[in-house]
């Protein structure tokens, strides 16, 4: 009984440790102390850029203490600064759906309702370009039967033969894996160039499409993929800050619940982005937990 209730203790433990430190004081601490704590939070979120986050906690600090001068300068600051960020993001949000890219301008959208969750506008757009895939996604499962059709009709395997035509009706209708499983079986070093960017671009759209779903190890597999036909492409360099960033977010969600399978990922987003002091930072802090319930479960 014992045994479990230190496990219990440095899982909750463990959980402070990634939620940062707790937003209302304890018995043992006064007001004072824990609004110096609060201010000593918001001002090391500023100094990382985190404003919304810095923003929470000089609100937290003027919840307690109204009067409090410096968290109402700092308040009113953040919240015209967050304005700014909130309506930029907007603004480019539109323009990247005004010119058809929806998947652009709905990153604009959220980034803007991070900044400020009340923006109506950004509010409205995500609706309307829910709507569009909505729309889209009852298109595409009508198109199934068509999938079959153009599955079963073969690609000459003379290059020179080559259909690039099917190629674009394939990727048209979204059937990225159709593509690969016509190219797949053609040596890469026989790709012609324009048929290698398309395939390398069919990558990408994978990629893309396995993060958003956290499917994250495919999206590697296909990267590596893309790395190969076109060592030299600049997407590739952002997709990995994009893998690395999805595997730092779930290993940072596992470490709560699983932290041995948490560790793995942040180790996994390392690879793509080795200079991450905060993905090391939390390895370290989290391999150091790991060693204390290791301790703890060895003691039964």
């Amino acid at each position: 009984m014992t045994c479990i209730y230190y496990r219990f203790a440095a899982a909750y433990f463990l959980l402070l440790l990634i939620a940062g430190c707790s937003t209302s004081p304890t018995r043992q601490e006064s007001n004072s102390s824990f609004i110096d704590r609060q201010i000593s939070l918001a001002n090391h979120h500023q100094q990382n850029n985190e404003l919304a986050t810095a923003l929470s906690h000089w609100r937290i600090i003027t919840l307690i203490e109204p009067q409090h001068p410096e968290a109402a300068k700092q308040q009113r600051l953040l919240e015209s600064k967050l304005s700014g960020q909130a309506n930029d993001s907007y603004k480019a949000g539109k323009r990247a759906f005004k010119s058809g890219n929806h998947k652009t301008a709905r990153i604009h959208f959220l980034t803007s309702l991070a900044a400020m969750p009340d923006h109506q506008g950004a509010r409205q757009k995500l609706r309307e370009i829910q709507k569009i895939r909505m729309t889209n996604a009852q298109n595409k499962k009508s198109l199934k039967e068509q999938q079959s059709v153009l599955a079963s009709r073969p690609l000459n395997s003379d290059l020179k033969q080559y259909d690039p035509g099917q190629l674009k009706a394939l990727a048209n209708k979204g059937l990225y894996e159709e593509i690969l499983r016509h190219t797949n079986a053609l040596p890469d070093s026989d790709f012609p160039s324009d048929v290698k960017q398309f395939v390398t671009d069919t990558h990408f759209m994978i990629v893309d499409e396995l993060i958003s779903n956290n499917s994250l190890d495919k999206a590697s597999s296909h990267l590596a993929a893309a790395r190969k036909l076109t060592p030299t492409d600049a997407r590739i360099a952002l997709l990995e800050k994009n893998i690395a960033t999805a595997y730092y977010k779930f290993g940072r969600q596992l470490l709560s619940t699983d932290i041995n399978q948490g560790i793995k990922q942040l180790e996994k987003s390392l690879i793509y982005d080795p200079s991450n002091q905060n993905v090391r930072g939390l390895l370290k802090q989290s391999l150091l937990m790991q060693k204390k319930l290791s301790k703890i479960t060895d003691r039964k």
